[in-house]
This record gives structure tokens, C-alpha cells and sequence, in this order.
């Protein structure tokens, strides 16, 4: 046998090393497996993961599933996640690094222990314009007005913790098109939701129904003739939602997630991923593609601005077919045009509707602005 293969001498090794590595490397770069990919980071994600410190019930394991999830959807739809336990984080400076906030089953014991002068009103102004988004306990938030306000609800019963139910979610009437369910292009196969599933969780009751609050949508109802609630609401029994504030902020609340495998459904997934992106205005994503990995430039391609009274004009500068619509912030539509290539739409009789969500969608881009009309 060859003295190369029997106690190689240093020089030797070194040589071999300098041939192997680049070896490797190559390697390494070309055989990626699959499913795994990274992509660039185009939005940041604060989750905030605070246990209570006290006697108040901690969704442990549930809390990890949404951490660990969270991150790894960051690397494959393309957003970093910053995990924070510190309550000192929640302050106006820190918190404008972010487009999004999670609460991660942040209970009324954590929010009542923010320690510093100014940090509720840091986060409340933040909720404002950014976006936030919340699971189960945060709708504990009770000993908090201003943030049971903003959420549209507090939780006043629920369900077995222990033996958890099954119910039947469907989908509102009204919300089948809206980003969260329909999917977005920023996941590439867009995530798209079933109108009616069947569920295990511990199941909240709320105080009020959130439909009434300005500018929420409901995505979910429970139908109470599928489970015994822990106080009836009736046939409108709100259990997902989001809300869009004249500000610019949008708020996403579901009362899915009491339970480690809370996650496990492809649905409640899907839920949560469209929740994230669409909270962080991603939903005029053009989508991840070899040939485009990158936001479209939609809000550089149309301007809403108000001409009048009442009056609302719309100049798109977009090649092929589209549609414009305009829509009141609670989502209901006001008008609508079909159009092609680059012109400009006059909107007339918008009276005490300001401001409105102006939505400009084609085949492949989907973009929005808020206008206030005079």
C-alpha cells in the first residue's frame, strides 16, 4: 500500500486539506436538500414569549410550538425572528426594528408586570401603525382596557383545559377573499384555508362579540351546536379575527392555541403563516420565484389621492388587465373598476366614508394604500 494512506506526513495533510475543503464547500453548496431552503429576510418579527412569573397558568408547551414554528417559517418565507422573555424590549425604541409583534399566548399576569413607566403606551402606539399579532391567552388581557380595546374582545370563559373539545370552525360570510385565507404570493404555492374544519383546543367565550368594533373582520366563527361552550354567544361565536386600523396598523387575533400540537393541522399553520405576513402588509408580494424573490413595487405603481368632496381618484401605472377597489377600513366595498394599462379612475359618492383602503389587484400583484378623502 501506498505511504499515502500510512501516516501521511504534515505536509501532506496540509495539501490534502487545501484540495479537500474547497472540495467540500462545492459540495456543501450545490447538494442542498431540498424543503430547506433560507430566504433573504424582508420584514422582522419580534415574538414576545414571557411566562408568568406568579400563579398564573403558563401554555408551555404550546408556547415553544409557536416559538420553534415561528422561526422556521422566518427562514423559508423569508422574515427574521427575534425571540424576547426580557419585558424591557417592549419600549418605542426597540420596538420600531420591528414590522410585526407577536404575543405569544401572553397571559394578563405578564401584561400586568411590564415594569416600566411607558411601555404599555409604547406598545399601544406601536399597535397604531405596526402590525401584532396575538393567539388564546392574550385576550386574558383584561386589568388592560386600552389593549382589550384595540383586540376587540376580552375572554371571559372557556372550555375544559384538561379534556379539550372538538368543534367546528366555519368561515364568515364575507371574508373569503381576504389575504389570510385566500393565501398570499409571498409563500409561493399560496396557503390557502378550507371554509369549514373540525378542531380540538380549549375554546374561549368572550365578553362581547368583536364584530362590533370598527374596523375588525371576522375570519372564524364556532358552531356552538358542534361543542358545549363555557357560556353561549350563540350563532355568532367570533374565534378569529382581524382588525385594520385608520392608522395603518393590522391586528390578528385567533383563540386557536391552548395545547402543544396546536400547530399540528396544516389549516392552523397556514392560519398563523398568513397571519404573520399579512400583519407585516405583505400580502402585494409578488411572490418567491427563481425570477422574483423580492416584494413588488405596487405602492409605486398606482396613487389614491382625493380630488374633492367625496371624490377619490385613482392613477395606476400598471401594464395588462387589473382591478381597483375601493373599500371601507372595515372592509366592506364601496366601488370597483376593472381596468387595463396605464390610466386614471375617478371615484364619486364616497360621502363620511374616510379614510378607505384602496386595493389595485392583477394577475400576479396585489397592492393597497389608505386614502382620506376630503
Amino acid at each position: 500500500m501506498s505511504d499515502l494512506f500510512q501516516n501521511p506526513k504534515p505536509d501532506r495533510m496540509a495539501k490534502r486539506g487545501r484540495i479537500l475543503l474547497p472540495l467540500l464547500s462545492l459540495f456543501a453548496a450545490v447538494f442542498v436538500l431540498p424543503g430547506h431552503s433560507q430566504v433573504a429576510p424582508k420584514f422582522s418579527v419580534l415574538l414576545y414569549d414571557k411566562g408568568p412569573a406568579g400563579e398564573g397558568y403558563v401554555h408551555t408547551a404550546a408556547k415553544l410550538t409557536l416559538k420553534d414554528s415561528a422561526q422556521a417559517w422566518g427562514r423559508q418565507y423569508g422574515f427574521t425572528v427575534d425571540v424576547a422573555e426580557d419585558p424591557t424590549l417592549i419600549n418605542t425604541t426597540n420596538l420600531a426594528k420591528y414590522q410585526v409583534v407577536v404575543f405569544n399566548n401572553i397571559s394578563a399576569e405578564v401584561v400586568d408586570a411590564l415594569p416600566l413607566a411607558g411601555q404599555k403606551t409604547a406598545l399601544l402606539e406601536y399597535m397604531k401603525t405596526g402590525g401584532f399579532v396575538a393567539n388564546h391567552a392574550v385576550t386574558e388581557a383584561g386589568r388592560w382596557p386600552e389593549m382589550v380595546s384595540l383586540l376587540g374582545a376580552k375572554m371571559s370563559n372557556h372550555t375544559s383545559e384538561v379534556n379539550l373539545a372538538t368543534a367546528t370552525l366555519n368561515l364568515d360570510t364575507g371574508s373569503a377573499n381576504h389575504p389570510i385565507i385566500t393565501g398570499m404570493a409571498a409563500t409561493g404555492t399560496k396557503l390557502a384555508l378550507v371554509a369549514k374544519i373540525s378542531l380540538a383546543d380549549e375554546w374561549y367565550t368572550y365578553t362581547s362579540n368583536p364584530r362590533s368594533v370598527s374596523g375588525v373582520k371576522i375570519l372564524y366563527t364556532l358552531d356552538e351546536k358542534t361543542f358545549t361552550p363555557a357560556g353561549a354567544m350563540g350563532a355568532d361565536h367570533p374565534i378569529a379575527w382581524i382588525r385594520t386600523l385608520p392608522t395603518g396598523g393590522r391586528i390578528f387575533y385567533s383563540g386557536i392555541g391552548h395545547a402543544g400540537g396546536f400547530l399540528t393541522p396544516a389549516f392552523t399553520r397556514s392560519l398563523f403563516i398568513n397571519a404573520i405576513l399579512w400583519a407585516a402588509k405583505m400580502d402585494a408580494n409578488v411572490g418567491i420565484r427563481k425570477d422574483a424573490d423580492r416584494p413588488s413595487q405596487m405602492e409605486h405603481l398606482f396613487e389614491a389621492r382625493s380630488t374633492g368632496p367625496s371624490q377619490l381618484s385613482v392613477s395606476v401605472r400598471l401594464e395588462g388587465r387589473y382591478r381597483v377597489e375601493v373599500r371601507s377600513m372595515d372592509g366592506k366595498l364601496l366601488a370597483s373598476r376593472a381596468g387595463k394599462g396605464f390610466n386614471t379612475y375617478a371615484f364619486k359618492g364616497l360621502r363620511h366614508a374616510s379614510p378607505v383602503s384602496v386595493e389595485v389587484e392583477s394577475a400576479d400583484r396585489r397592492g393597497s394604500q389608505v386614502a382620506r378623502i376630503r
